[in-house]
């Protein structure tokens, strides 16, 4: 029986569904967001998009930008 990490009304997150997430480099994790979305699977793309904000927490701009690949 696994303890959630979080709750609320989209998802509950357990352990191993965060070293899965965490596992997953960046360039998977948005192709996993990408198809999440297309498949219409709300639990496993709010699972995907909270995983991509925490990759985000602390970042400066131009550190984002890098890591995003993102243009000025």
């Amino acid at each position: 029986d696994d303890e959630y990490i979080f709750e609320d009304y989209l998802v509950n997150v357990t352990p191993w569904d965060q070293r899965f997430m965490e596992s997953l480099d960046l360039s998977s994790l948005i192709e996993m967001t990408k198809a999440s979305n297309y498949l219409n699977i709300p639990n496993l793309l709010d699972l995907c998009c909270r995983s991509i904000a925490k990759q985000m927490t602390g970042l400066k701009t131009d550190e984002l930008r890098k890591k995003f690949n993102l243009t000025n």
